[in-house]
């Protein structure tokens, strides 16, 4: 590896009032990008369990600083950090601020991302935080910041699993194809595929094909993206056919979904959030119907 050194739950269990029953259905019916992002927000006030309903917050930032809401996502970011405070384990204390990192990143303050992740107790998830980071200096056209935060995740992952690695290679590769740098991306492409195939995790295989298709399509290999787009979609199928938990086969759809857009496919990208939109009025517990209610608004956005 060059760069080592390089199912269903019932729909009666859902926490929402009629009246936000009725104007989700409408949502899902004529889809918005406010209107997704709002009943996402909705849904997240409704969750009980703190920890779920700062994660469901998280996302919703993330994905209203991608699309340029900035002051919404500060707004957002406040929530989490206010329900963070009540929350005593670090472990999970970290997945927030390393949530709130990447947030911070795509408001255009890498300073600040990186003084958080500087905090992070634990090292993968210090990696992961570090590659993201990468990600948002490289679309802003930093590529040394970017080239600074690659090496720090990489010196993070030293310890990583290779389920771990798998992913965080995906997520460096794209760093990387935003720079531009086309030999290095497919070397750790290369790295991040051959992990991701030793393991039985369907959507674990899924989730980095789908960066793959990302990283490849920005350096001009559309060929390449294609096919990983493909080994997506034939995931998925797998997935359905062994009958996996709606929650799994929601997040495959949102990956799809995601770099399908990204790679410049609009027709297939929204055709894949209807099957997404299916399960998350009908089969979706309070969390994951908030974090792909906000995945539809990203894809939307990344759409067009």
């Amino acid at each position: 590896m060059r760069y080592l050194r390089w199912l269903a739950i019932p729909a009666a269990l859902f926490v929402l009032t009629g009246y936000e029953s009725r104007t989700l259905d409408r949502c899902l019916d004529e889809t918005t990008i406010q209107c997704a992002l709002d009943e996402s927000a909705a849904v997240a006030n409704s969750i009980e369990d703190v920890r779920q309903r700062a994660s469901a917050f998280v996302y919703i930032a993330r994905v209203q600083a991608d699309i340029g809401q900035q002051a919404q996502a500060r707004i957002t970011v406040d929530k989490v950090l206010a329900l963070k405070r009540s929350i005593m384990d670090p472990v999970f204390q970290d997945s927030l601020e390393s949530g709130v990192a990447r947030i911070h990143a795509l408001l255009g303050e890498a300073e600040r991302a990186i003084e958080i992740a500087q905090g992070i107790g634990e090292p993968a998830r210090a990696a992961l935080t570090n590659a993201w980071i990468a990600q948002a200096q490289a679309r802003a056209g930093d590529r040394a910041g970017a080239r600074k935060s690659i090496a720090r995740a990489l010196e993070s992952a030293s310890d990583s699993s290779q389920e771990q690695l798998a992913y965080l290679f995906s997520q460096l590769a794209m760093a990387q194809a935003y720079m531009g740098d086309r030999e290095e991306t497919l070397a750790i492409l290369d790295s991040a595929l051959q992990l991701s195939d030793r393991f039985n995790s369907d959507l674990l295989k899924a989730r980095t094909a789908a960066g793959a298709a990302v990283a490849e399509s920005a350096v001009g290999e559309t060929a390449r993206a294609a096919r990983s787009l493909e080994r997506v979609q034939e995931l998925r199928a797998e997935m359905e056919a062994d009958h996996a938990p709606a929650k799994d086969m929601a997040s495959v759809l949102a990956y799809l979904a995601w770099a399908q857009a990204l790679v410049g496919d609009r027709d297939a990208a929204l055709a894949s959030t209807e099957p997404l939109k299916e399960l998350i009025g009908s089969q979706l517990d309070p969390f994951s119907q908030s974090s792909q209610l906000a995945a539809v608004a990203l894809v939307l956005a990344k759409a067009g």
